[in-house]
């Protein structure tokens, strides 16, 4: 795992990248069925499981986006907030010093200060 990433956002996009191939398989048998209907349905079959495959294709590839995207965000906002509850326990038992603040990055100076003043 590279450093800053979360394993929720690896995960979701790992759904991304196996749910695209569904959706690009969607939307082409979506325009198919576009196509035939606007020449003229000659064989109601074959149309009617084109259809098919653009409801079960097309619906899972972006079932598969729109939920890897909410959990994505999911697991963002209670990592956020365990983060912010770990900082607090440390900090409240005294493990935070002068010396470790004085050691970390700017980015990271002004979380301490803003879970500080959560309090």
């Amino acid at each position: 795992m590279t450093p800053g990433t979360k394993t929720g956002d690896q995960g979701a996009g790992c759904l991304t990248i196996f749910a695209l191939p569904f959706c690009g398989i969607g939307l082409w048998l979506a325009c198919d069925v576009v196509n035939r209907l606007t020449r003229g349905v000659e064989d109601w079959q074959q149309f009617a499981m084109v259809a098919m495959g653009v409801l079960a294709f097309g619906g899972s590839g972006f079932g598969l986006l729109i939920w890897s995207r909410i959990a994505a965000r999911k697991l963002a906002e209670e990592s956020r907030l365990k983060d912010q509850v770990h900082i607090q326990d440390i900090d409240g038992v005294g493990l935070i010093t002068e010396d470790v603040e004085q050691g970390l990055s700017p980015e990271l100076k002004t979380r301490l200060e803003q879970v500080r003043a959560q309090r």
